[in-house]
Parts: C-alpha cells; structure tokens; sequence
C-alpha cells in the first residue's frame, strides 16, 4: 500500500493525514487484525478498520510512523473508524 501523508497545523499538536497500514493487537486474540491510519497525532490517531466494534477497548499498534507494540485506548467508535490515544504521546 501506498502510504501518503500530509502535515497540518492543529489544536494542540501538528496532525499527519494520509493512508498507513497498522497491525492492531488485542488481549486474548492470537491473531492481529490490520487497519488503515487516517490521521495521527503525537497523541492518537484515527484508524479506519473491518468491523471497528469488535475491538477490545485496549490495544496495542505497530506501524513504520509509531513504531511496535504501541500501546492505545480507544476513545471513540463511528462505523468503521475508532480514534484512540497513546497510553505515552509519540517523540
């Protein structure tokens, strides 16, 4: 997959808008799941990904932007999108 980002000014943080693959880990499940960074910040990110409400409510993301074995809370749900926040913000 192509990845493009993009960096803009906002709120409290600059925020990187682009396409980005994330392997998503939950407690309990052997197998990860894949889902598509749609924006990032040095604290959270919007993930695009298949049936977003099965999702445990802690996680764990590895990705080339954040690195691996991230850990996040989800904070919000819509459809196929979740936004979570870093457990510690980015460098």
């Amino acid at each position: 997959m192509l990845n493009i980002l993009r960096v803009h000014k906002e709120r409290d943080a600059d925020r990187i808008y682009g396409s980005e693959v994330v392997e998503i880990e939950t407690r309990g499940h052997r197998r990860k799941r894949v889902g598509v960074i749609k924006d990032i910040s040095a604290s959270g990110a919007r993930i695009r990904i298949h049936d977003a409400a099965s999702l445990a409510r802690r996680i764990k993301l590895s990705s080339p932007s954040i690195g691996d074995g991230v850990g996040a809370r989800i904070r919000w749900r819509r459809g196929s999108e979740v936004g979570v926040r870093f457990d510690n913000p980015l460098p």
